[in-house]
């Protein structure tokens, strides 16, 4: 008998309805996206106001421009980050989450887009005449949240987010300025370790928590200097690469190094 070879093909509406539905966790989780695309597009500064109805974010950067819009912005899983060392971005999917929360006005250059996705997955585009530098992303939430909704996204935006040296992070007006102390014994040209009273036992990957580190009887988070490869849901460091073999000997090395100097790093 003949053997054929049969393609795997996709439901796009569904599998696209999902993506942007159930990969959503968390408001604070949505909002942290928002800020890897600010520190890829190069912003020094970002503003976050939230309440019970609404929430602003708005960064400086780069934008994007009318041909960057259709490529990138319209097409889930296009991405110009891939193989961008420098960009932790790689998957074109994490816009998505915010989707879910409320109708969402994108400005970007002199561009806007709409998108309320409860009747159809499309977003309107409309060209205008005011020029803004960088985004500024309003959502109206679809049903408004709580109070502890807004102090709970808040405090994960503190817990998750490691502004990158130059960055300027205001939340609800305020400055948000971690006080950070490096470990000076284990820190090296690969990696940055620290302790905060804000980030506690975290592996960051640019400025964005994406592993706790359980199981340790140590206080330190780690943010390494180059690019960590990470799962879809970028919640997991994927296993048997170089990035993440080198990252575990590194925490194992240093873990023992600790135990044999029962140094500060011990929790009374």
């Amino acid at each position: 008998m003949k053997t054929q070879v049969v393609e795997f093909d996709i439901d796009k509406k569904n599998l696209l309805r999902d993506v942007i539905s159930k990969q959503t966790g968390s408001l604070g989780k949505a909002i942290k996206e928002l800020f890897q695309n600010s520190f890829d597009a190069g912003a020094t500064e970002i503003k976050v106001k939230i309440n019970e109805n609404s929430l602003v974010f708005t960064d400086n950067g780069c934008g994007m421009n009318a041909d960057e819009i259709y490529k990138y912005f319209r097409v889930f899983g296009a991405t110009q980050k891939r193989g961008d060392d420098k960009k932790t971005g790689t998957f074109g999917m994490g816009r998505g989450q915010i989707f879910n929360f409320g109708i969402t006005l994108w400005e970007t250059q002199n561009h806007k887009m709409v998108v309320d996705i409860r009747d159809s997955l499309d977003y309107n585009f409309e060209e205008t005449e005011t020029h803004i530098k960088g985004t500024t992303i309003s959502i109206t939430f679809y049903k408004p949240i709580y109070s502890w909704h807004v102090s709970d996204a808040i405090y994960h935006i503190k817990e998750d987010v490691l502004p990158p040296k130059g960055v300027k992070i205001y939340l609800n007006k305020e400055l948000y300025e971690p006080t950070i102390e490096k470990y000076e014994d284990f820190s090296n040209d690969k990696y940055l370790v620290f302790t905060s009273s804000e980030h506690r036992s975290r592996i960051y990957n640019g400025g964005l928590a994406v592993k706790f580190i359980k199981h340790t009887n140590y206080k330190y988070s780690i943010q390494p200097y180059e690019k960590l490869e990470l799962n879809f849901a970028r919640n997991e460091l994927i296993e048997n690469t170089e990035s993440t073999k080198e990252l575990n000997y590194f925490i194992y090395s240093m873990e023992e190094l600790m135990a044999s100097k029962k140094n500060r790093f011990n929790l009374d």
